[in-house]
């Protein structure tokens, strides 16, 4: 009975966070890549078409590519600023894709407009 009285403290012991695995994250971003290569050319809305992705591992960088049918002077606002806020967000949100940033990968949005401008957005987690 007394030993049922004597508090034993909790002790939580972290797990070590499992090693990133490069090779397994680039086999996995080539089939993302692979899937959304074959909707390449696809118009997403009535301004935007989406130009393909490209994952290079040994260059450790992913870039995603979207045509715009419209001139960057006519996008209202700070929309350069918006956009690269909702890249990042999308993606240090996920934990694969966060781990990956973490790990120097390159996680990079370019859209290109009418023009031949070009604007790209790299996620970055702080």
């Amino acid at each position: 009975m007394l030993l049922a009285l004597i508090a034993v403290p909790s002790v939580s012991i972290a797990e070590p966070e499992p090693r990133f695995d490069h090779e397994q994250f680039c086999i996995a971003a080539q089939d993302i890549e692979r899937r959304a290569n074959a909707d390449e050319g696809t118009w997403l809305d009535d301004y935007t078409r989406h130009e393909g992705m490209t994952v290079d591992c040994e260059m450790r960088a992913v870039e995603l590519r979207l045509y715009v049918q419209v001139p960057f002077k006519d996008i209202p606002g700070n929309w350069q600023d918006r956009v690269h806020r909702q890249w990042s967000d999308d993606y240090c949100t996920d934990p694969a894709w966060a781990a990956s940033i973490a790990q120097r990968w390159k996680i990079v949005l370019t859209i290109r407009s009418v023009g031949s401008e070009q604007f790209s957005a790299r996620a970055d987690c702080h």
